[in-house]
């Protein structure tokens, strides 16, 4: 089994101190922007290689994705074949 990570709570990522700096909102909104084009990218290439999303989700924030057969050692290799970071998942068992 495998995690993806999405985000997390808006307060964990903002600074909510008054005077709030509007700026720092559109800049969450690129990093987000860009943190979800690479998970897509990442849950393209799960699902296209037999992985499949556990459900229900019992974290609102990571995606867990199985696939039978596969131990910590096969998923690392396979993220290697398949061109997905190591850094942009957790590997479980």
């Amino acid at each position: 089994m495998l995690g993806v990570y999405l985000f997390g709570n808006p307060s964990w990522e903002l600074s909510l101190k008054k005077p709030l700096d509007p700026f720092q909102f559109f800049a969450k909104g690129e990093d987000l922007n860009k943190r979800l084009k690479s998970i897509g990218v990442i849950v393209s290439k799960l699902q296209n290689n037999g992985w499949e999303l556990i459900q229900p989700c019992s974290c609102p924030y990571v995606l867990y994705f199985w696939k039978p057969g596969m131990t910590k050692k096969r998923i690392v290799d396979e993220l290697k074949v398949i061109k997905i970071n190591i850094g942009c998942v957790e590997v479980l068992e």
